[in-house]
């Protein structure tokens, strides 16, 4: 026979559980972003009172089956092994239990109600995953659940994806108290006339109700009010080839002819511009003409610029050095045929494109083992055709706002978003990584333009709207070889964000610091 215990634990284990699995299924590839707003709602329940080790415990738990079930995809990439998914799982994991230890330190220790404290520490650990050296993972933040929901999200122009993620957790608590409030004295509710009481008890859901309303509003008025601008023609070229392609001359012709065969379909729209995959040209492209002579050729039969992925190496400029360096770049070829610019990825890949601390630390064999070195680039290229200007982030800097952010605030009426992402197959890891980039284009009012090999391309207005394209969820020509041009807006206004960046975070920061110090002076904690 089960002890009451037993059954309390059991009982305890399967609503951390639910909070998991809600979670999961709230980002994007399953469709059910609703869950967003109620799923912590169990988690926050049984950690309610708890002290700091067993709320410690029971959001660890939640986080490791969360990081889990939502990063399966990652078994897929060639070279991962069961010693990277533990550590994985382990480090991501200390952000949910790091969390729940400082909520329940906070509410108890300082009185804070949860309807306050958990937001805050929540956008505070957001923040510090999202910016932690290169262990930085700007991934399956909260507010990345409500990539369609256009009203919502015209808040990140003002206060980033965490402001987002803010008001998703307030929701989450708020309904939590009022669920606690409820289970430990049922019969004050029905039975009270003190207006006071009632006022007490609905504080925080009336709150959070506020702040969702006005959110909305916000976001309905800034749709409404949209303006007109001027618009450029685009076209993006979307291949399904595999993530490393044999090197051999054949081949690397073959690659190379599919993407010529491919633009002259798209010539016929009159684009301004062209846009070609990540490494989709394999070869020292600007130091052999005999490679770059078919791509001129096209841009000039088309009429249009053409910007390219491709590795680019060359010799260090010490004098006498025959030690190369090698970049991930991004190539704009003119209408003329010449080469009108290059942007260098600044923010690679750790452990893919280079070995962080290098000749610091000495990493195991099984972290490091196939891992490219490249070499960082340091400036944001902003490239210009005849009408617009444009920015350029490569792969995984479409994750980062800031990188965003800079070309933008050096004159960038667009952003173009290049990547490789057959490394994945099929997974929802492409409609993850799509979807971020809706938060890019409304944090910092640009239309962006996404061109993947392997994975989801199209574009998004200045307002987060997905215009064509083969996107998330249906999956419309995704993972196929397709060709697409679409006409984009160019607002040319920078935003609040824009300007000030991730302040919303910083407050949130703040704020958690000063309530952590609130709890440890009145629990009798001195330095």
């Amino acid at each position: 026979m089960l002890t009451a215990a037993f059954r309390v634990g059991l009982l305890t284990f399967l609503l951390v559980v639910l909070s998991a699995a809600a979670l999961i299924l709230a980002f994007p590839g399953q469709g059910l972003d609703f869950l967003a707003w109620i799923a912590l709602v169990p988690l926050l329940v049984v950690i309610n009172g708890a002290g700091a080790g067993r709320a410690y415990v029971l959001s660890a738990v939640a986080g490791l089956l969360f990081f889990a079930g939502l990063f399966w995809w990652i078994w897929v990439i060639p070279g991962f092994n069961l010693l990277d998914f533990v550590v994985l799982e382990l480090y991501f994991a200390q952000y949910f239990a790091l969390c729940g230890m400082l909520l329940s330190v906070v509410t108890r220790g300082a009185r804070l109600p949860t309807v306050i404290a958990a937001p805050v520490l929540w956008v505070s650990f957001e923040y510090i995953r999202a910016h932690l050296s290169f262990l930085a993972l700007p991934v399956a933040l909260l507010g990345h659940t409500q990539y369609r929901r256009l009203p919502l999200i015209q808040l990140v122009s003002v206060t980033g994806v965490y402001g987002l993620s803010f008001l998703i957790v307030l929701v989450n608590a708020a309904l939590a108290d009022l669920l606690a409030r409820i289970a430990s004295r049922p019969r004050l509710w029905s039975t009270s006339p003190n207006w006071r009481n009632w006022f007490g008890r609905l504080a925080p859901i009336t709150m959070a109700a506020f702040l969702f309303a006005m959110t909305a509003l916000y976001g309905f008025r800034v749709l409404a009010a949209e303006p007109g601008g001027e618009h450029i023609t685009v076209g993006v070229i979307q291949r399904n080839l595999p993530a490393r392609m044999s090197a051999d001359g054949q081949a690397r012709a073959e690659r190379l002819d599919g993407y010529l065969t491919l633009s002259r379909q798209l010539a016929d729209g009159n684009p301004a511009l062209i846009v070609w995959p990540e490494t989709a040209v394999v070869g020292p492209l600007l130091t052999t003409p005999a490679l770059l002579a078919p791509i001129a050729r096209v841009a000039q039969s088309a009429n249009s610029y053409i910007l390219l992925g491709t590795a680019e190496s060359r010799k260090l400029a010490s004098a006498g050095s025959s030690q190369g360096v090698t970049f991930n770049s991004a190539v704009l070829v003119s209408p003329a045929g010449k080469i009108e610019g290059v942007y260098r990825k600044i923010r690679l890949v750790p452990f893919g494109e280079y070995t962080p601390l290098a000749g610091i630390l000495t990493w195991p064999a099984w972290l490091v083992a196939g891992g490219d070195q490249l070499t960082p680039g340091i400036d944001h290229s902003v490239f210009s055709l005849p009408t617009a200007r444009f920015g350029v982030v490569i792969c995984w800097e479409s994750l980062f706002p800031d990188l965003v952010g800079a070309v933008v605030r050096k004159g960038a009426d667009f952003v173009v978003n290049i990547g490789n992402e057959a490394w994945f197959g099929t997974t929802v890891a492409p409609d993850h990584l799509a979807a971020i980039s809706v938060f890019r284009a409304v944090e910092h009012r640009v239309a962006l333009v996404r061109s993947v090999n392997g994975g989801v391309s199209g574009f998004i207005d200045p307002h987060g709207r997905i215009r064509g394209g083969f996107w998330p969820r249906e999956r419309n020509g995704a993972f196929e070889e397709r060709v697409l041009a679409q006409a984009i807006s160019i607002p040319r206004q920078l935003t609040f964000y824009t300007r000030y960046g991730d302040l919303a975070a910083y407050v949130c920061i703040g704020a958690a610091v000063a309530m952590l110090g609130l709890a440890f002076v009145q629990s009798g904690w001195a330095p």
